[in-house]
């Protein structure tokens, strides 16, 4: 069943410019709906165990402990912030 939803020109624009780039790396057309869905998947994609410690060791060596510790840090203040403002709604 369709509904409609109200968005702001900017929110448009933005997602308009990812259909875009979605389209490009599929090499098809998509709707806002499959957009939308594609967003949302990737938004709560969870990393299995073997995921991660592959990410991991790809990855490791490349950063300073600092700076992998500072980055973290920041991605962790970014998960809060983001779960503030889902509170909100």
């Amino acid at each position: 069943m369709a509904t409609t939803i109200q968005i702001s020109e900017n929110v448009k624009k933005k997602l308009f410019q990812i259909i875009n780039k979605m389209e490009q790396e599929l090499g098809r057309r998509i709707s806002y709906n499959e957009a939308i869905e594609k967003l949302i998947e990737n938004s709560t994609k969870r990393l299995s165990k073997n995921e991660l410690i592959n990410h991991i060791e790809k990855y490791m060596g490349i950063f300073d402990i600092n700076e992998a510790r500072k980055l973290l840090k920041e991605e962790r203040e970014l998960d809060l912030e983001r779960e503030r403002k889902f509170s909100r709604h």
